[in-house]
């Protein structure tokens, strides 16, 4: 809505890895997963979850009533890996976790 002061960010990124030498496309997104779950995103530390891909981690939170709420998954399937950022104002953690869930599987179910 035009001079609304709502606003936003969505980021999806999809990365598949293909075999190198002796290493399978899974096992290489499977490390890449390991080091970047090992970072920090705008939703803030990195904590493993479950339900989302073969194996994933997620960040939330938010900056309280009438703040900003912040998300960011990484998920695999496969050799595939799907990072997601996600970020409202207003917003809370609540939004934040709905709106990266349902990118993230939708961004999976795109993915042949």
């Amino acid at each position: 809505m035009v001079g609304s002061n709502t606003y936003g960010f969505l980021h999806v990124r999809l990365l598949r890895y293909g075999r190198v030498g002796w290493s399978s496309g899974s096992d290489l997104a499977s490390d890449a997963l390991a080091e970047s779950c090992e970072n920090t995103a705008i939703g803030g530390r990195f904590q493993g979850a479950h339900g989302l891909g073969d194996e994933a981690c997620v960040a939330y939170q938010d900056e309280g009533a009438g703040g900003t709420g912040f998300g960011s998954a990484i998920l695999r399937r496969g050799a595939d890996l799907v990072w997601v950022d996600y970020y409202t104002n207003p917003g809370t953690t609540d939004q934040a976790r709905r709106a990266v869930t349902d990118v993230a599987l939708a961004a999976l179910a795109g993915v042949p």
